[in-house]
């Protein structure tokens, strides 16, 4: 027995495919690619304590949530910030510790969502030359304005290291 898709099954599913393929030929527009170049350009700013540079990578609304929880608790915490000003002035408050750093990100997952908007996650160190660097799961969605990767949502959590 055939089975045949309705009409607007067949065209919804050929117009999925066609919105998929889109830019899937340019390299540079890879979500694992340009996650990459953002992630290693944030991590070269927080090498930098630049606040202000961190903060002009977010969207104008952007929110920033992170979340912790006590070592031995169960209850997790969120500190939200939204917006570009409160954004920077949660990177200021967090350059303010003395120190050397070197920052990394590590992308474990990308995914493109629309033309313009990508979803990852990953890890960041903030320190790698410490010896048990802090791993800080995260997530991102980006999304393109003009020839730049705005972050529009981020979601960072310190947990308990195991």
């Amino acid at each position: 027995m055939s089975r045949r898709l309705p009409p607007t099954a067949l065209a919804l599913a050929l117009g999925l495919c066609a919105l998929s393929a889109g830019r899937a030929d340019d390299p540079a527009d890879d979500p694992k690619a340009v996650a990459l170049k953002v992630t290693a350009a944030g991590a070269a700013m927080f090498d930098a304590r630049d606040a202000k540079g961190l903060a002009l990578t977010y969207a104008d609304d952007a929110r920033l949530d992170v979340y912790s929880k006590e070592k031995g608790s169960t209850a997790l915490k969120v500190e939200t910030k939204v917006g570009r000003a409160e954004i920077q002035a949660f990177y200021e408050e967090l350059f303010k510790n003395p120190g050397p750093v070197h920052a990394r990100s590590t992308v474990e997952h990308a995914r493109r969502l629309d033309d313009d908007v990508i979803a990852f996650s990953g890890v960041f160190e903030p320190n790698t030359e410490n010896a048990e660097p802090l791993k800080l799961p995260f997530t991102q969605v980006r999304a393109r304005q003009g020839d730049a990767w705005k972050v529009v949502s981020l979601q960072l959590f310190i947990l308990p290291q195991k």
